[in-house]
């Protein structure tokens, strides 16, 4: 910022209105003025919002409830410390944001996993003290989807080990102790459950993050890595409530996707 006096990425915020997306129907009938197909194949497009009627009902769409930050946080946090550091400049007291309604039809949300460094040699008794531990068959490409089935279907956090894979299922007890210290919003968040009921067991364990359930396993069975724990993603609905409560979610809990491509837009803070 203090560089470039420039935003160079969009942060990335929810609006909880309805009506965002069916304000923007027209413009995108017209030509984009900016396109870009990134190395997975997903095709992005760049309108400019210039009719005043069409301006006003995002700006009062946008302006009738709270923003929940999706991504960006750092960026969000380092442009709140520019605009005390810069006083009053007008420049630095906005930030880049892309919008997108929260709503199901707009919205793709995945997990994000843990790959685990530093695993306690008796994690899985230390494991037992919460979860019954299911086992789930052999570390494959094919286990792990059908983990990620059951996992759907039947609830669990998966634990991926280099040769095997287990679903762990919290017991009643400590399932009813563990949402006792969780906001209501937070109850069913993979995540949350995560923090309460399994991290604990990994004593001084590091953690890393990835959102791609398959590379994660294919780590852990080639030594990159000495367990996995496979999550599940969080539903729109979910965060819709949480964001009306004003309730944040655990840390590397949402991967939004796709992500738009920096470059597209710019903001300028001296324009």
């Amino acid at each position: 910022l203090r560089a470039t006096r420039a935003n160079l990425d969009p942060i990335w915020g929810l609006c909880p209105t309805p009506g965002l997306s069916a304000a923007l129907t027209d413009v995108t009938r017209t030509e984009p003025f900016a396109t870009a197909r990134d190395e997975r194949g997903v095709l992005h497009e760049a309108w400019a919002l210039v009719e005043r009627a069409a301006v006003d009902a995002v700006h009062d769409a946008v302006a009738a409830g709270p923003l929940v930050l999706a991504d960006g946080h750092h960026r969000f946090e380092t442009a709140l410390n520019y605009r005390a550091e810069r006083g009053g400049d007008a420049g630095a007291a906005a930030i880049l944001c892309f919008v997108v309604e929260l709503a199901d039809e707009q919205l793709v949300v995945h997990a994000i996993h843990r790959l685990v460094h530093g695993l306690p040699a008796d994690v899985e008794t230390r494991l037992s003290e919460t979860c019954d531990l299911v086992d789930a068959g052999a570390n494959t490409p094919a286990g792990v989807d059908a983990l990620r089935r059951t996992l759907r279907n039947d609830g669990g956090i998966g634990l991926v080990l280099p040769d095997r894979l287990v679903r762990l299922v919290a017991r009643d007890d400590a399932l009813a102790t563990a949402l006792g210290t969780l906001p209501e919003s937070l109850s069913d968040v993979s995540s949350a459950r995560f923090d309460a009921l399994v991290r604990p067991a990994l004593g001084d364990a590091t953690l890393a993050y990835r959102n791609d359930a398959s590379t994660c396993a294919a780590m852990v069975a080639g030594g990159s890595a000495d367990a996995a724990i496979i999550l599940q993603p969080v539903s729109v609905a979910t965060i819709r409530d949480a964001g009306r409560a004003g309730v944040r979610m655990p840390e590397k809990t949402t991967f939004f996707w796709p992500k738009p491509r920096t470059g597209m837009v710019f903001r300028r803070l001296d324009d």
